[in-house]
Formats: C-alpha cells, sequence, structure tokens
C-alpha cells in the first residue's frame, strides 16, 4: 500500500452540451478541457491515472499540490473562451489515502472514496475530505482558504465524511447543498431544486418562457427557507439562465418570472409536463 492524494474531476451537465453543441463541437470542448486538465496536471506534479469521457482520475505525491493544481484548473476552466459561448463547469473532489497498485489500476476504499466526494460537488466546486484538508489547512497557497460544510454521508461508504470547500481568488463561492445521503438543507429545498431542474430542462429545449416560468418557482420555494438566493441563482445562471433572458427581453422575462412565483409545485409539474 501506498499514501497518495487523489483528484477526480467531471464536467457538469455534459449531456445537456452535447445536446446543445453537437457532436462536432463537443468534440472540440472536450479537446480544449482535457488540455487544461492536463496542464493542470503537468504544472504540479500530478500523474493521469483514467480517463473516462469527460472525467479524470489523477494521483499526487502532496495534497498541497493537488490543491494547486485544482486551483489552476478552475482558473484556466474560467477564463478558456469555450465553443459558441459556452461555460464548462467541472466539479473536483480531493482525498489522501491509502491505495495499493495492481494490474488493473490502483486499488483501495480511499480512492472510492475520494470519487464519492467529488459526486456530491457542483461544476465550479473543488471540495476536500477532512483527511487532505487537515494535511493542506496549514500550507495553503496565498489567499486561500477552507469552508467547513459539515458531515455528510456517502454512498455505499460507511463512515461519514467531513467535507471542505476550496476558497480562494478566481473560484466561486457559492453553490446549493451537497448532494450527499440524507442532507437534511437539500431535502428541505427539494420543491426549488426539482423546479429548477424542470426550468434547464425547459431551456435545453428551446421554451424560454416555460423556464422564465419555473425559475420563479423555484425561487419561490427557496425565499421562505432563508437559504440565499444568490446559491440558486448562480448555480441556474451556469445552464440557461442568461440564454432565457436573451431570447425573451428582459421585459417578458420579468412577467414569466412573476407568473411563476406565484404557482405551486404541483403547478409546476403540471406545466412542466407536457415538453419534459
Amino acid at each position: 500500500m501506498e499514501t497518495f492524494t487523489f483528484l477526480f474531476t467531471d464536467i457538469e451537465g455534459s449531456t445537456a452540451l452535447v445536446r446543445r453543441l453537437g457532436e462536432g463541437l463537443y468534440t472540440q470542448l472536450l479537446a480544449d478541457h482535457h488540455s487544461l486538465i492536463r496542464s493542470g496536471l503537468a504544472d504540479h506534479d500530478g500523474k493521469e491515472v483514467d480517463t473516462q469521457g469527460d472525467a479524470f482520475f489523477a494521483v499526487f505525491s502532496s495534497p498541497r499540490a493537488c490543491v494547486a493544481a485544482a486551483m489552476e484548473m478552475q482558473r484556466a476552466l474560467e477564463a478558456h473562451a469555450w465553443p459558441a459561448g459556452e461555460h464548462v463547469w467541472v466539479r473536483m473532489g480531493v482525498h489522501t489515502g491509502e491505495a495499493s497498485k495492481t494490474a488493473t489500476g490502483l486499488v483501495g476504499l480511499d480512492v472510492h472514496r475520494a470519487a464519492r466526494v467529488a459526486a456530491v460537488g457542483y461544476g465550479g466546486q473543488v471540495l476536500l475530505s477532512e483527511t487532505a484538508a487537515t494535511l493542506v489547512r496549514d500550507a495553503l497557497p496565498p489567499g486561500a482558504s477552507l469552508t467547513d460544510l459539515g458531515v455528510h454521508r456517502l454512498k455505499d461508504l460507511g463512515r461519514p465524511e467531513r467535507i471542505f470547500q476550496l476558497q480562494a481568488a478566481g473560484l466561486q463561492a457559492g453553490f446549493p447543498p451537497l448532494r450527499s445521503l440524507g442532507n437534511p438543507a437539500l431535502a428541505n429545498n427539494l420543491p426549488a431544486y426539482a423546479s429548477l431542474a424542470l426550468a434547464c430542462l425547459a431551456a435545453d429545449a428551446g421554451d424560454w418562457h416555460q423556464a422564465a416560468v419555473l425559475h420563479g418557482v423555484a425561487q419561490a420555494f427557496l425565499a421562505p427557507t432563508g437559504q440565499p438566493w444568490q446559491e440558486l441563482e448562480a448555480r441556474y445562471r451556469r445552464d440557461s439562465l442568461d440564454q432565457v433572458r436573451a431570447n425573451l427581453g428582459q421585459e417578458q422575462f420579468e412577467r414569466a418570472h412573476a407568473e411563476g412565483l406565484a404557482l405551486s409545485f404541483d403547478d409546476a409539474l403540471d406545466l412542466a409536463s407536457p415538453s419534459t
């Protein structure tokens, strides 16, 4: 057994990107993504272990180098000019633990823990396990910090994990609650996030009015919880909010959005059912 710091990354919403761009432009986008990720790995002595589609698995001998690489990658992804004005949002998870080198690759429970840490996050977010956070807390790059997101249950793992979010200039700060098992913050906002998902599907289908109405439904359900609206707003904007505004015009958008504020969640499901 050897000790590694594991990094898992993957593109959020890649299927929707393929639908919007078509295979040709998406292939170009994927090549650009791979180049940026590999550049970050090379700059910080990371080793690519496996790549499947839009997902990377890499290892580092130093947790500090891994965090520095993740920061560099996120900033490069943010600054890149993507095809057709799209934006690529990549979630990343970091964990330090043990694994064995075998003929089929690295094997160990800590590999799975690293993958599960990444899986509960959102595009643009860098998450660290407690072990990784402890090792880098006093040696973070200048201007970087860690935010404690609490203890979370991860799929197929018995021991809960305390998870931290990397904060730094050039990295997005606001995200919805982690998608961990039984997360009460996520459950309490289920209507808001379900309405948001329906809004994104409507936007993907080019139904701009319906998308704006459903966005209003999502905001109406989030407001009473006290959770900052900016978190949901930022999450939605990544997928299609700017497109909705551009296609409807601000005045029509505001009217449709106001219509959604007055709807119930059942109304939202009825509205979405014909097209989704």
